[in-house]
């Protein structure tokens, strides 16, 4: 299935491989995996209804993306184990200091989307059985419109949305092994964090203001949604400070 995806929007893929794939007749059907990531996702900050249609059903691999031309997002959940999670994380913007249009993508969007992602791929995987490790790749960039802008990293304050770090034509993928049991812990966000850096390090950005260095994800970073995010990190079992 080809998926249209909002040509307005900047775009971060995530892909996630087993190290033990699923072998065997699957146990997945359309109608229970909608419902199971339906739960899953409930939670999150932004309210992204995964699951709410039915997934279209190819050769391993179950589809959800929604039923219009410009979609906001696509998880395909395959019958082995391995997924992966398209969402936005910014759009276009111009930049205050040079009026040049940029594809401005949040700090914050990059910080929960992949502690989101990482904790769904390793619950689907686990989900079919799968052991040892998961390995990650995320991505900005695909399925953005090929006559692209370059990429900046945005964050929001009391000052506004606005550029910090560098900016850069293109960003290269990063990727990182994850245990599949620690995954599922509370020690996720400890577990992405380093992911996050060398992400954020592609724009010259040495640290993370949303998940320190002990792993606690700090709500007031994420400027006017610092509810929300308390909400879900209560739901999901993670530690988080103002």
């Amino acid at each position: 299935m080809n998926t249209t995806l909002d040509n307005s929007q900047a775009w971060i893929t995530i892909r996630a491989t087993p190290s033990a794939p699923a072998v065997g007749l699957s146990p997945l059907s359309g109608e229970v995996l909608a419902k199971w990531v339906r739960s899953h996702t409930s939670p999150w900050p932004a309210p992204i209804p995964i699951g709410a249609e039915k997934p279209h059903a190819g050769p391993g691999v179950f589809t959800f993306s929604p039923d219009e031309p410009a979609g906001r997002y696509e998880f395909n959940a395959h019958t082995d184990g391995s997924s992966s999670l398209r969402l936005p994380a910014g759009g276009s913007r111009r930049n205050p200091t040079d009026g040049e249009t940029v594809w401005a993508i949040g700090e914050g969007a990059l910080a929960w989307i992949s502690i989101a992602a990482v904790r769904l791929a390793s619950a689907h995987a686990s989900r079919l059985g799968c052991r040892g490790d998961l390995s990650v790749e995320i991505g900005l960039g695909e399925s953005t419109p090929t006559t692209t802008f370059p990429y900046e990293i945005w964050n929001r304050g009391n000052d506004g949305f606005h550029p910090v770090g560098t900016r850069v034509p293109s960003v290269r993928p990063c990727r990182s092994e994850f245990s599949l049991v620690d995954s599922g812990t509370a020690e996720l966000p400890s577990l992405v964090r380093p992911l996050l850096i060398d992400l954020l390090g592609r724009f010259g950005l040495t640290d993370s203001r949303h998940i320190d260095v002990d792993g606690v994800v700090r709500r007031r970073n994420f400027t006017g949604h610092d509810d929300r995010i308390r909400s879900w990190t209560t739901a999901i079992g993670l530690a988080s400070k103002p």
